[in-house]
This record gives C-alpha cells, sequence and structure tokens, in this order.
C-alpha cells in the first residue's frame, strides 16, 4: 500500500521559467553566512530593578525616588530603541501631568 501523504511515481513538481532578463549569480563557498535579521531594539538593555528596594527607597525618600526611578526607566528606554520622549522630558510630563505617565511607560 501507498503512502497518501506522498507524490505518485515518476511526478515532479514543474519549476516556472525565469522572468527575462534574469542571470542567477554563483554562490561563493568562502563567503560568510549571511546576517540575521536584527531586531531595531539593539542598544544597551537596562537594568533590572527589584521591586521591594524601590517601594523601600520610595518610602524612605518621601516619593523623591520615584522620579529618578521614572528619569531613570525612560532614559534606557531610550538608548535601547531609539524611541521614546528621554528621561527629562518624560519626568516634566510625569511631574506637570502625571495622569498621562501610564501611557507613556507601557
Amino acid at each position: 500500500m501507498t503512502d497518501p501523504n506522498q507524490p505518485p511515481q515518476g511526478w515532479q513538481q514543474q519549476q516556472p521559467p525565469p522572468p527575462p532578463g534574469f542571470q542567477a549569480y554563483p554562490v561563493d563557498p568562502s563567503a560568510p553566512p549571511p546576517m540575521p535579521y536584527q531586531m531595531p531594539g539593539t542598544g544597551e538593555l537596562g537594568k533590572v530593578r527589584g521591586t521591594g528596594i524601590c517601594i523601600l527607597l520610595c518610602i524612605v525618600t518621601l516619593g523623591i525616588y520615584s522620579l529618578v526611578w521614572y528619569y531613570q526607566t525612560h532614559e534606557e528606554m531610550k538608548r535601547h530603541s531609539g524611541q521614546g520622549l528621554g528621561g527629562g522630558i518624560a519626568l516634566l510630563i510625569a511631574f506637570f501631568v502625571g495622569f498621562v505617565s501610564p501611557f507613556l511607560h507601557s
């Protein structure tokens, strides 16, 4: 019995003819392999901050550390991806229009 997933004996898929003017170039075996696609966010990664330490520092510094954290995380995102507001502008927005902050950070 033959396998139903296999093509019949003697059957080969026809290759379409190349377009007019097409010229195939030989592959150089000594050439290095092509580089994989790189994502746009290839900059330096940010620092991982512990949640408990951040909460403790916010309490001890009476909320000043939350502004420092906000500046640092936005600056790290700008360095990593090249997109975003950066630390200074994001800090100003957080200071004057705080309800916008969750939308900027995400």
